[in-house]
């Protein structure tokens, strides 16, 4: 997660600094729960099948600004958040023909919603305004990965050495988007709404790694 404060120093009339006023909060915090089983297929020594749930787009944050004039006095203030998420339950199958090396290809059910509320708010002498549009959508979609892993250093000494390669194809996210605003000058309220259809295309993703399982020298007892 991620917090951010900004602020100003404010002084009394004979110029001593008082203390700090923060003006900006921006917070953006993460955390899900995610899970996974893998199974040997009876029979297939070399074929294993497993199911994942996690998280794929996190959506939540806050920013709240304030606005002050030169006394601290509060003249504004912008307050943009969001919620919600996008989560994946994944199928996949393994094929390990070798000893030294696999492929793999598992697909992904993605299904979630966000939220994104913005208020602008300012208040001059007795006129006050504010402005909230909020927006809220839903997506979906299914995204397919490919991946390979080898032990390829085995023949010089270093087994415990492992490479691995995946690609996931690019996919799309559809879904619906409602928009609504409000806005408020004085005691006149106007509304609004309007609806829309979304298609968006995630490119391809790259991944390449290495895990390193150096083998214990420690000699260890069972008591």
């Amino acid at each position: 997660g991620l917090q951010e404060t900004r602020s100003f120093p404010v002084f009394d009339t004979f110029a001593a600094r008082l203390a700090e006023t923060h003006f900006v909060n921006n917070d953006f915090v993460r955390g899900a729960p995610q899970a996974s089983l893998v199974l040997r297929v009876p029979g297939f020594s070399a074929l294993s099948m497993g199911v994942g749930y996690a998280r794929a787009y996190d959506f939540n944050y806050r920013y709240d600004e304030a606005t002050r004039d030169v006394d601290n006095s509060m003249m504004g203030r912008n307050v943009v958040g969001s919620t919600g998420s996008v989560n994946q339950i994944g199928f996949g199958v393994a094929w390990a023909p070798v000893s030294w090396g696999g492929i793999g290809a598992s697909v992904a059910l993605l299904q979630g919603e966000s939220k994104w509320v913005a208020t602008k708010s300012t208040s001059v002498s007795v006129l006050q305004t504010a402005t909230t549009e909020v927006n809220t959508t839903d997506l979906k979609g299914t995204a397919m990965t490919i991946g390979i892993q080898a032990q390829p250093f085995g023949s010089i000494g270093l087994p415990w050495v492992d490479i691995g390669a995946s690609v996931r194809l690019p996919y799309e996210l559809t879904g619906s988007q409602v928009i609504k605003t409000v806005i408020v000058i004085g005691t006149t309220t106007t509304s609004g709404s309007a609806s829309r259809s979304l298609s968006n295309r995630i490119p391809a993703t790259y991944s390449l790694g290495a895990r390193l399982r150096p083998p214990s020298r420690v000699a260890s007892t069972i008591l």
